[in-house]
């Protein structure tokens, strides 16, 4: 199949809200594709996300989001809506894009600990990670992701509730090059595990 779209590097679909999974298969074959926002597409499920992975521009794509947006509620506060059709398996199927070196699942409160290794293992050239409000996500797997992922220097673990003390003595012991930590509602960890990051020297 040839490339339908030679020269598109850069696309922002931010907010379509009809576009689905066939819509993202329709430039799966953009091979120079290398920054793709799909901030906001409700219809996305890991059925499109697969498919994007697994093809040409899954394999030129280096920086990828696919986080939910903040809406305004009712009562006037700003509210955060991950993409809830984006769950593990879909999340899993971003570890076939080992070019990546920016990516965002902001919100996508439904991914967990077998996501986050799945992409650890594959993507390691990652600089750019965050997973804010990825409640699932655990001490086990940010250990994981501080051992393979060493070139990481931003990484948003915000609103990951389940982190402890234990996280960010690993964070401390593999990513070095770290210059940005987002520890925002992270309400479990204590001075035990904040006392370690002075390891991360290049920390702002």
């Amino acid at each position: 199949v040839g490339d339908p779209c030679p020269g598109l590097q850069v696309l922002d679909i931010t907010d379509c809200k009809y576009i689905s999974d066939d819509g993202i298969k329709a430039i799966a074959n953009c091979r120079r594709l290398n920054t793709l926002t799909l901030v906001g597409v409700e219809r996305l499920t890991k059925r499109g996300l697969k498919a994007l992975a697994d093809s040409s521009s899954g394999k030129s794509i280096t920086s990828l989001n696919v986080s939910g947006r903040y809406n305004v509620s009712n009562s006037g506060l700003n509210v955060f809506y991950g993409i809830a059709s984006i769950t593990t398996p879909g999340a899993i199927a971003l570890s076939h894009m080992p070019h990546l070196t920016t990516l965002n699942l902001c919100g996508l409160h439904q991914i967990g600990n077998s996501a986050v290794k799945a992409i650890s293992k594959h993507c390691k050239h990652l600089v750019n990670l965050n997973v804010s409000g990825c409640g699932h996500i655990e001490d086990e797997s940010v250990a994981i992701l501080s051992r393979n992922c060493v070139e990481l220097r931003v990484l948003n673990l915000s609103g990951v509730v389940k982190l402890s003390d234990d996280g960010l003595i690993s964070i401390s012991a593999g990513l070095h090059l770290l210059e940005n930590l987002n520890l925002f509602r992270c309400e479990a960890i204590t001075d035990n595990g904040l006392k370690p990051l002075v390891s991360c020297t290049n920390l702002t």
